[in-house]
Order: structure tokens, then C-alpha cells, then sequence
């Protein structure tokens, strides 16, 4: 069983924010934490445009204090979607079934279980930054109900 956070500790998704003023609201909304390896953190995502969508998973690399920077980005060929939206709760799937139940898996499980499920990476991503700091999934649902 993992060590409780306290609300006053560093976010263990390695912003170098207060865990109080970064997750931990998403933990009461029952939104999960980025996993982590070691200097590395997971964020799932969606790659593609306005033809289609494909889940994927970016790398993050701390490379200095409180500073992240990608370091690979894996995409999964085989799920196609117009909607964002579920392409991304795929990757958060795939992710979470990557590290396993409890959080805890190794980077070379993380990469076998992966692989398997499809992933590839992609050499020359392009990240494309939101204007609207809230998950796709959130703004999808904000927007539906407007």
C-alpha cells in the first residue's frame, strides 16, 4: 500500500507545486496523478488533427528542478477515433494498466506492457500547446452542456 500524500508535501507528479494546489483536487474528483518513474513522468494524450485521433503517451524528463521537458512520445495506431475525447481516456487506460494496480511498475515493464499493446514512438512529434488548461475530456464535457 502507498505512503499518503500530505497536503503540504511536493506533488508527486513532479511540478515542484504544493500536492494542495496541483492534484490534489484531481484525486477528490477521483482524477488520477501522472505516473512516475524515478525522473520520468507519464501524461496521456491524444495525437492527430481534425481527420482523426490516436491515443497517446508523452515521456516527460525532469531535467532540472521543478523543470520537464519530452523526451519521447509513444502513439497506439491500431484505435482511431474523431473524437479526442476517447482516444485520450484510452491512453489513460493503457497507462494505468502499464503501471499496474498499485503505481509501482518498472520502467522496462512499463515498456513491455506498452509494446504490447500497440504502442510505437514517434520520431519529429509536435507538441501543440491548449489555450484552455483543462483536460480535452473536461472541455468536451463543459461544451456539451453549454
Amino acid at each position: 500500500m502507498g505512503r499518503k500524500i500530505g497536503r503540504n508535501e511536493l506533488c508527486p507528479c513532479g511540478s515542484g507545486k504544493k500536492f494542495k494546489l496541483c492534484c490534489l483536487g484531481g484525486v477528490l474528483n477521483n482524477t488520477p496523478v501522472p505516473p512516475t518513474s524515478g525522473r520520468f513522468r507519464f501524461e496521456a494524450g491524444s495525437y492527430g488533427g481534425p481527420g482523426g485521433f490516436v491515443p497517446s503517451i508523452a515521456c516527460l524528463e525532469q531535467w532540472r528542478p521543478n523543470k520537464w521537458r519530452y523526451h519521447f512520445v509513444l502513439v497506439r495506431l491500431d484505435v482511431q477515433s474523431q473524437v479526442e475525447a476517447e482516444v485520450i481516456l484510452r491512453a489513460t487506460e493503457d497507462l494505468n494498466h502499464a503501471f499496474g494496480e498499485e503505481g509501482l511498475a518498472a520502467g522496462a515493464q512499463v515498456a513491455a506492457s506498452l509494446k504490447a499493446l500497440g504502442y510505437a514512438r514517434v520520431d519529429g512529434f509536435n507538441i501543440v500547446e491548449q489555450d484552455d488548461p483543462r483536460p480535452v475530456a473536461e472541455q468536451a464535457l463543459a461544451a456539451d452542456s453549454a
